[in-house]
């Protein structure tokens, strides 16, 4: 008996175009979040959570880059120095509060130096 494949989160790069690429040209098309992004370039609130803990004294309000059902990227100015956040998304009526992962950095701006953090969500809090 055969199990079936596992499914990716990552798609591959168009077939017709993979033999021409390199690795950082194929990684343009590669998705590493399920569910189609969207852009979203609102500026809510992100709160690294340290030791277990969020940390509100390093909370921060950013710009976001893009939103899917299993995660969202936003900008920040250096590398995160945390591997889980809470983030805030100020939706009226009410604010929703998303614990999520850290799951990629990238640059996106050389000057003034800005990253895009790319994050999983992985549980909807009640408040914080």
């Amino acid at each position: 008996m055969t199990l079936p494949q596992k499914p990716t989160d990552q798609a591959a790069a168009p077939p017709n175009l993979a033999g021409s690429l390199n690795e950082s040209e194929i990684a343009r098309f590669t998705q590493r979040r399920n569910g189609r992004r969207r852009p979203f370039t609102a500026e809510q609130r992100v709160i690294p959570i340290v030791d277990g803990r969020p940390a509100k004294d390093l909370a921060r309000d950013v710009h976001f880059h893009d939103i899917s059902v299993s995660g969202v990227a936003f900008r920040w100015r250096r590398p995160p120095e945390f591997e889980e956040a809470i983030v805030i998304l100020d939706i009226l009526p009410k604010s929703i509060f998303l614990r999520v992962r850290v799951e990629r950095c990238s640059v996106i701006c050389q000057s003034p130096r800005t990253f895009v953090v790319g994050c999983s969500f992985m549980e909807r809090l009640k408040a914080i």
